[in-house]
């Protein structure tokens, strides 16, 4: 069923409509209170087809218009998804999220998407762009091959091989490593095998215009490096995540994001233990930075796949990363509900 919408008032959404009516087509327009939701409205439909929804506040304080048309498949479960333009766990006074920006986009297991806000707009992805080096490994690598770690200069922050005794491990392992703690060292040592370059020639060949890896990782970043270490948009994670089955490489490579260990983000809402993922089938990837959280996978359950991307950068001044990471656990609550945990 399609719902045409058109809102009076500055910021409106039309993803969370949860009801769906069937019979013949019919077309109506409904004139509802600002606090009158869509169930209360489609309650009063006799049958689908085109609904036409103005929702005004008031003469006054109307002062645009907005017009959306959102796609409601049958027999889709009704999702409360998150509205990202309000702040959760704000101070008094502060309920208005203007300063995160959101780059979010969720599709089902036909590749369609469910639930998109700014899905085009390019953020930082901080780690989330090593899944493209993971990529390359797995089409080009032999996975028993030796890596030396002492190929590259050390780097600190997150990963588990600076604290271990070899200097020397697999290929294999490596991806392991970058997979399961996003490991630094791990990464390094893999970019010194393949190159950025064949990373990009990677990106490019599978039509990726905004998402990349731009460099190593660094403790320290400079005017003269990258400014990032990779950006992306939702639009295009998402579907790559959709894709990986099918593309070159793609099946290793959610096998080892089967390892991840970081459930903080938008997994926090599947209630898996993060060492052992029983529940729902979870192949996820992160990215941690200041001022940046990234959350991108494929999740399976009783019900559906769903493949997603969110993404959040804001000035660590203007938002705590609790309100964030809430934000992200709401739209894994409705991820769970769509997949039917």
């Amino acid at each position: 069923m399609t719902w045409a919408l058109v809102a009076s008032a500055p910021s409106m959404s039309c993803t969370s409509a949860a009801t769906e009516v069937s019979s013949a087509p019919v077309n109506c327009i409904c004139q509802v209170a600002p606090a009158a939701g869509f169930h209360q409205v489609a309650g009063a439909v006799a049958a689908a087809g085109t609904v036409e929804i103005t929702t005004a506040t008031s003469a006054a304080r109307a002062t645009n218009t907005v017009r959306e048309v959102c796609r409601m498949p049958r027999h889709r479960p009704a999702v409360d998804w998150p509205d990202l333009t309000v702040r959760r766990n704000a101070p008094p006074g502060r309920g208005t999220d203007a300063a995160v920006a959101w780059s979010v986009c969720v599709r089902d297991a036909g590749g369609e998407v469910v639930y998109a806000h700014r899905p085009e707009l390019v953020l930082s992805t901080a780690s989330v762009g090593k899944l493209l080096l993971l990529l390359e490994v797995a089409r080009s690598l032999p996975l028993d091959l030796p890596a030396d770690r002492r190929d590259v200069a050390p780097v600190a922050d997150s990963g588990l091989w600076r604290f271990l005794g070899t200097d020397v491990l697999p290929v294999g392992d490596l991806a392991v490593l970058v997979a399961s703690v996003s490991d630094n060292l791990a990464t390094n040592v893999l970019l010194h095998r393949v190159g950025l370059d064949r990373v990009a020639a990677l990106a490019a060949s599978l039509g990726l215009t905004a998402t990349a890896l731009h460099d190593i990782v660094r403790d320290v970043r400079t005017a003269d490096h990258a400014p990032r270490l990779s950006s992306g948009t939702a639009a295009e994670l998402s579907l790559l995540l959709h894709r990986l089955p099918s593309i070159e490489g793609g099946p290793r490579v959610l096998d080892w994001m089967r390892t991840s260990a970081d459930l903080s983000m938008v997994a926090s809402a599947f209630d898996l233990d993060p060492l052992s993922h029983n529940g729902v089938t979870l192949r996820n990837k992160t990215g941690t930075d200041d001022g940046v959280r990234a959350d991108v996978g494929v999740v399976t359950g009783p019900s559906t796949t769903v493949s997603y991307a969110v993404l959040a950068n804001w000035p660590p001044e203007s938002a705590t990363v609790g309100e964030v990471l809430a934000t992200m656990r709401a739209l894994g609550d409705a991820i769970r509900v769509t997949v039917g945990k």
